[in-house]
């Protein structure tokens, strides 16, 4: 069984601004791209901060604050918004 099947396939959903994130066996990175993806959100992250461990993460239906600080916990973290274009 290869990486990619014994992972499990990460899904998101993005209704509104209220997330829904499965992620089984993948690194942090990865679910932080999912996770913006439908968002048109860019994280960076410093991989030598966080790592190449595998996580596993499960919630529906919260807004991007509580998304971001339930895959974030443990991290020091800064979010800011960009202006419009950027």
């Amino acid at each position: 069984m290869g990486t990619a099947s014994a992972a499990g396939p990460p899904l998101t959903n993005h209704a509104g601004q209220r997330l829904s994130v499965y992620c089984k066996n993948q690194t942090l990175s990865h679910c932080l791209e999912l996770t913006g993806a439908g968002l048109n959100l860019r994280f960076r992250i410093d991989a030598a901060q966080i790592g190449q461990d595998k996580i596993t993460v499960a919630f529906a239906d919260l807004s991007l604050a509580a998304a971001l600080a339930r895959l974030l916990e443990g991290y020091s973290y800064v979010s800011y918004p960009y202006p419009e274009g950027r």
